[in-house]
């Protein structure tokens, strides 16, 4: 099962309101299973609410600039989007940062591969446990 195959994690989180404790909190650790496995937080599932602050940079400057996500993406690929745009909201090395940009740019033109999906997962699994 695809970790956010949006029907069924949709049909997990209504699962939490279950009456039996034990039904609720099984969903609860596969989301979270589900979760951690795709090395992303609840930050990059949730929208924000309307009129946030959009992030900013490591200087405070202005939010990183993105790419569209092109309405080609695949649902894989629109979790890489996202993991590589929550990735570069979080402070990091000047060639960590470029070469985000560098996969983002990928993914766009559909130069993504399957070994550079990994690698983003696994960096923000890196990442993101700190």
């Amino acid at each position: 099962m695809p970790f956010l195959d949006r029907d069924s994690f949709i049909r997990m989180l209504e699962t939490l309101g279950d009456p039996d404790d034990a039904t609720a909190l099984a969903a609860a650790r596969t989301i979270h299973a589900r979760l951690e496995e795709a090395g992303v937080g609840w930050d990059s599932l949730l929208v924000p609410p309307p009129g946030a602050a959009p992030a900013t940079g490591l200087d405070g400057d202005e939010p990183e600039e993105r790419s569209p996500h092109p309405a080609a993406f695949s649902a894989g690929e629109e979790q890489d989007a996202a993991l590589i745009d929550r990735l570069l909201d979080m402070p990091l090395s000047d060639d960590t940062r470029q070469e985000l940009r560098d996969l983002r740019a990928d993914l766009t033109a559909g130069e993504f591969t399957a070994e550079d999906s990994r690698y983003v997962r696994a960096l923000a699994q890196r990442l993101m446990s700190k």
